[in-house]
């Protein structure tokens, strides 16, 4: 077991909340999401079909065959990432677009471990003329991903979740994690790698997970989360205490402004640090209610790019992308 001893210990699992039976798909439940480091057994699950049956533990790259324990002795890397399905929030659009009833629990943070895709690429040789890399599961789904972001030396063929070897329900044996991007990316029970000189046209990558035809699905949107106070809590008159999370795969987030008058004013939130470059960042404010009643509070993230958290989300027919400024309604006693 590899586990890298500067991380917190991984809690207890906490039931999901179950989106779909067959495929499985399910959110990660509030109380799960108050934790830096999210179990395997509350971490968000979106499959596109059934989860295969056990693969062999070979992985094909192109036409050489390489064996899952050959894969390991090019060495690891441990780290925590932030993973969010693109279609997180979906059910926040309006009107409805079609796709998976995910709420806000379709988001999950993990430590990972990992071979460097880029040092398999080499192993194997890299063709001068390749633009993407194709990555294939053993389910049938299928994703490509541009040749810059294959050799980034973050983007692992991942085989341990949380210093445990993977679940089939998150990819076992082996899957791609691709940090910064939308959980499409990081394609699960992965089989096959393809080397390709021109890109990819599969229904995943031109028909799915696209805002428009001109603006395909990518890097998550910065956005924020707010833990506490919960939904619907009920907290006592005087300071009241205020954290979450926010994360962006573009870049660092800058700041979490926090408002509690519909917008009309915002103060700055105190942001720390992550646990690693690819994991969301703790934020937590403190304020003063002296009215009694029902407030709420809003969230807004700025990452270092410059991009802020809008006040609605751009719809799209799909679903994707959902990043609107974090609303929390609590009650005041």
């Amino acid at each position: 077991m590899r586990r890298d001893p500067s991380l917190p210990e991984s809690p207890l699992a906490i039931p999901r909340i179950e989106i779909s039976g067959t495929p499985h798909n399910a959110e990660t439940p509030p109380a799960a999401l108050e934790q830096a480091i999210t179990p395997q057994g509350s971490h968000f699950l979106r499959s596109h079909f059934a989860i295969p049956q056990p693969s062999e533990t070979s992985l094909l790259v192109d036409d050489t065959g390489i064996e899952l324990s050959e894969l390991i002795e090019l060495g690891s890397r441990t780290f925590a990432v932030t993973l969010e399905c693109a279609g997180n929030g979906r059910l926040g659009m309006m009107p409805l677009p079609t796709g998976e009833p995910w709420g806000d629990g379709a988001v999950s943070t993990a430590v990972w471990t990992g071979v460097q895709l880029r040092l398999l690429l080499e192993r194997v040789g890299l063709r001068d003329d390749a633009v993407e890399i194709l990555a294939e599961g053993a389910d049938g789904f299928a994703r490509s991903l541009p040749i810059e972001d294959a050799l980034d030396p973050d983007t692992l063929l991942a085989f341990e979740m949380n210093g445990r070897p993977l679940s089939a329900e998150h990819g076992a044996p082996l899957r791609l994690l691709v940090p910064g991007w939308y959980g499409m990316a990081s394609v699960k029970w992965l089989a096959r790698l393809r080397t390709l000189t021109q890109p990819f046209a599969g229904f995943y990558q031109m028909e799915r997970y696209v805002y428009d035809a001109q603006h395909p699905v990518s890097r998550m949107r910065v956005k924020s989360y707010v833990v506490r106070p919960r939904a619907d809590e009920t907290v006592a008159l005087g300071e009241v205490h205020a954290h979450g999370w926010a994360w962006s795969g573009f870049a660092e987030i800058e700041r979490v402004d926090v408002s509690l008058d519909g917008g009309d004013s915002w103060q700055p939130a105190t942001v720390g640090r992550p646990l690693s470059p690819h994991s969301w960042w703790p934020w937590e404010i403190a304020f003063e209610i002296d009215r009694p009643g029902r407030h709420t509070l809003r969230a807004r993230a700025t990452d270092a790019t410059g991009h802020v958290q809008p006040c609605e989300s751009q719809w799209n027919r799909l679903g994707y992308g959902v990043n609107a400024v974090a609303l929390r309604c609590f009650s005041v006693l």
